[in-house]
């Protein structure tokens, strides 16, 4: 049975209002709480799930997090680095980070980023038939046999990638074979995002391993992408802890039907190692009334802070003593936008104005 591991509320129970207060005098409000020891214990129950696969490579999402103490984190651990654009790319590469260990994804990217991310060793995905066409008139500037991936569309997907339905795929792998300077390397995709559901990552492995042996195997590379749920609940569900999907029941569902499909197995993980393990501690720094009637408690850090609140419900706990009523209330932000509301209709405290949540 695989070990349960605990949701943002439950790693952060122990957080009590003294200490809360010791970090908000320090630090001032709002302000990113990680736990360590939590993302730490994450990062390795994924690094042992993925060691059971022959060539399983973990490529953390760098867009999730994009702090440089958590990249140290992440490199610590061993985990090699994801990224979508010039920016990611080149601040990773400032931060130690060697191409070699970089997984270059995206929709926009320049020719100088792209050059030397391939003569680096990084491993490409290209999104488009342009990104192609750009590398091919680069030539010689690339290096010689420079090895490139293709970002695929699968499950009525329309934004990204090559489709197979138009044959973009087949006439993008046949057009590498013309350029004396480039080679086919292996195949992308990202199924989605806040996937909970495994029997889809069930189907999308099949259908990564059919497309993989119909254009050759074994490639250099397949990487899955990510998608993997964190444990916040999204706006229809009732506030409600979820389970974290364990990465075992994770791997087995994306990856054995890839297995002696490619060198390299790529998992790009973000969400669900980085969103359990964070919290944001804000304070209540004005008292008012819904339109209702009701109490209402305006923050300083709302979805300015947090932008996720506005697509989930994350757990919300006010660091104050048992003894005051509870009552039905509504978070404001400090933002002059009405959709600046982290939460609305969660049972809180009497709150007053200096408290901590």
């Amino acid at each position: 049975m695989n070990t349960p591991y605990p949701s943002a509320d439950q790693v952060f129970s122990s957080l009590d209002e003294a200490t809360a207060e010791t970090i908000a005098a320090k630090h001032g409000t709002p302000v990113y709480l990680i736990s360590e020891n939590a993302l730490r214990e994450r990062i390795r129950a994924m690094r042992a799930a993925v060691a059971a696969y022959p060539g399983g490579r973990i490529a953390w999402s760098f867009k999730t997090n994009p702090l440089l103490g958590i990249l140290s984190i992440m490199r610590d651990e061993g985990l090699d680095v994801e990224v979508v654009s010039d920016f990611e790319y080149q601040t990773v590469r400032e931060a130690g980070v060697p191409a070699c260990d970089i997984v270059f994804n995206g929709p926009a990217r320049s020719d100088d980023a792209l050059v030397d991310a391939l003569r680096g060793g990084a491993v490409v995905n290209l999104d488009h038939r342009e990104e192609l066409e750009r590398l091919i008139a680069l030539g010689d500037e690339i290096g010689e046999r420079v090895k490139i991936g293709f970002r695929v569309k699968t499950e009525g997907q329309r934004r990204f990638g090559f489709s197979m339905e138009r044959n973009e795929l087949a006439d993008a792998v046949a057009r590498v074979t013309e350029a004396p300077h480039l080679q086919f390397g292996g195949l992308h995709n990202h199924l989605g995002a806040d996937i909970r559901d495994l029997d889809r990552f069930r189907r999308f492995g099949t259908c990564l391993a059919e497309l993989a042996r119909k254009h050759g195997t074994p490639l250099d590379w397949v990487d899955v992408g990510g998608g993997l749920a964190g444990t916040n609940a999204r706006p229809e569900e009732t506030v409600r802890r979820h389970s974290w999907i364990h990465p075992q029941d994770y791997c087995a569902a994306v990856l054995p039907a890839l297995i002696g499909t490619a060198h390299s197995l790529i998992l790009e993980p973000g969400r669900s190692l980085i969103e359990p393990t964070g919290a944001l501690l804000t304070r209540v720094v004005g008292v008012r009334t819904t339109p209702d009637g009701g109490p209402a408690y305006i923050i300083d850090g709302g979805v300015n802070s947090v932008s996720s609140a506005l697509s989930r419900n994350p757990p919300v706990r006010a660091l104050v003593d048992d003894s005051r009523h509870l009552q039905s209330a509504t978070l404001y932000g400090p933002l002059c936008m009405n959709k600046d509301k982290p939460a609305e209709n969660i049972s809180l405290p009497v709150l007053r104005r200096g408290d901590l949540i």
